[in-house]
């Protein structure tokens, strides 16, 4: 739950129960679940591996004509 929100609704005089609802309901919409870590983990590895791929391809060819001089 999130205290600053169940504090302004009971403030803005909503009822106990409807407020901590209300509290938790933001807090469970706002925290990442394990397919939402997964999805991102995979999105990474795949980003990770493009970039290898990238400088693979520009730092060899950089290595080859460096080294035929």
């Amino acid at each position: 739950m999130i205290v600053e929100v169940y504090e302004a609704l009971k403030a803005a005089g909503a009822p106990e129960d409807k407020a901590i609802r209300a509290a938790e309901a933001v807090a469970e919409s706002q925290t990442a679940s394990k397919g939402d870590v997964l999805r991102l983990e995979k999105r990474v590895i795949r980003i990770e591996i493009m970039l290898a791929i990238v400088l693979t391809a520009v730092v060899i060819p950089l290595i080859k004509a460096l080294l035929q001089h």
